[in-house]
Order: structure tokens, then C-alpha cells, then sequence
């Protein structure tokens, strides 16, 4: 695990700077070649960047590098790709694929919370339904709130992003399906670590930030 955190250390620190170098660049291409949206989006991007650094802060945690990469790649993807490149619109299939990754990410961040905001702080072989279920709840609670944002969006600013012209309900309901999907896929892994002690990436990451964030008996 040591390994693992070294290797990503050196990867988010370039990943990071090459995040914020990005949106200086579109956010500049933008002034000049497209509409005020477009550049409050990729300045908006540069945002993203300092996201883990300023959770870390705020909870008084230690940095847990691979999940800061993950932070960061699913916002490349999710914001500066789909969003300001309109990935969304462009790539089929690509709203679809982050979703199911939000589900992946977010339950993952799920777990850790549940140990954040368990009282003593322990780890033990029978949180695994509790932790499970709290995970899995947190990333479609993500999901909900992520549709009342496009919702919201617009109202505001009449650009459909949930396609209810098109589509009706059918873009919405499928992106918390494929969101549910992709947090049963970590509530999976999950299972196999509290009951085998298997661990894969994503789990050897949240051993890494309980580790280091978290008391242990």
C-alpha cells in the first residue's frame, strides 16, 4: 500500500497541475472564441483541482494520494470532457460511463464517511451490511442531488441538460440506474473485503485512508 500511495503521489501532483494549466487554457481560448458560459465553465474547471485539498483541510484529514487522483480524473471527465468539450453531446455513450463511475467514486467516499462518522472510529468485520448499505445510499443520494442540479441548471439557464424534450424521463431515470449500477459494483468489492479480505484498487485505497484518518483496534 505504501507503493501504491508513492506511485500516486507523483501521478496527482502532475495530473494536478496539468488539471489547472488545462483550464487556464480553455479558460483563455474561451475569452476569445466562444460565449461567457463556456468561459465561466473552464474557469470554473480550474476549481476541481484544489476540490481533494480543500476537503482534506476542512475534515482535518491526511491526503490519501490515490483517492486524490481519483477526485481528480472523475471531474476531468465528468466536468472538463463532458462539459466544457460537451463530451455529453458528442461521445455516445459517455454520459452513461461517468455516471456508473459516479456510483464507483462516490460510494467509495460513502465508506469512508461511514467510518468518519461512526463513534469510536473502529473497524470490524461486522460493519459490512451497515457500511455497505450507508455506502451505496450516499453515492444515489449524490445521484439525486446531481439531477436536481441539472434541474435547477435549467430553469435557469434553458439548456435541457436532462434531455426532457427528447427524452422525457427516460435520460434522468437511466443516469441513477447506471449510477446504482456502478455503486453495487463497489458494494461488491466491499463484501469481499469485509468477508474474504480481498482487496483490489479501490479497496486498498480506502484501507490506505483508514490507515491514516482512522482509529483502528
Amino acid at each position: 500500500m505504501e507503493r501504491q500511495e508513492k506511485i500516486f503521489q507523483h501521478v496527482t501532483k502532475y495530473l494536478t497541475i496539468g488539471f489547472i494549466l488545462f483550464g487556464l487554457v480553455m479558460t483563455i481560448y474561451n475569452l476569445f472564441y466562444s460565449t461567457p458560459y463556456y468561459i465561466a465553465l473552464s474557469a470554473a474547471s480550474i476549481l476541481f483541482a484544489f476540490i481533494p485539498a480543500v476537503v482534506y483541510k476542512i475534515f482535518r484529514l491526511k491526503p490519501v494520494y490515490s483517492l486524490t487522483f481519483l477526485s481528480d480524473l472523475f471531474c476531468i471527465l465528468a466536468f472538463t470532457i463532458g462539459m466544457v468539450f460537451h463530451g455529453y453531446t458528442t461521445l455516445p455513450g459517455f454520459d452513461k460511463f461517468v455516471h456508473t463511475l459516479s456510483g464507483v467514486f462516490f460510494a467509495l467516499v460513502g465508506l469512508g464517511l461511514y467510518y468518519l462518522l461512526k463513534p469510536d472510529r473502529t473497524m470490524q468485520k461486522s460493519d459490512g451490511p451497515q457500511a455497505i448499505v450507508f455506502s451505496v445510499s450516499f453515492a444515489m443520494l449524490i445521484a439525486v442531488v446531481w439531477e436536481i442540479f441539472e434541474y435547477a441548471i435549467n430553469l435557469v439557464l434553458h439548456n435541457d441538460p436532462q434531455k426532457v424534450l427528447n427524452t422525457g424521463v427516460n435520460d434522468t431515470m437511466l443516469d441513477m440506474i447506471v449510477c446504482l449500477i456502478g455503486a453495487l459494483f463497489l458494494a461488491i468489492c466491499m463484501y469481499f473485503y469485509y468477508q474474504k479480505g480481498k482487496k483490489e484498487f479501490f479497496m486498498r485505497t480506502f484501507e490506505i485512508f483508514c490507515i491514516k484518518n482512522i482509529q483502528r483496534k
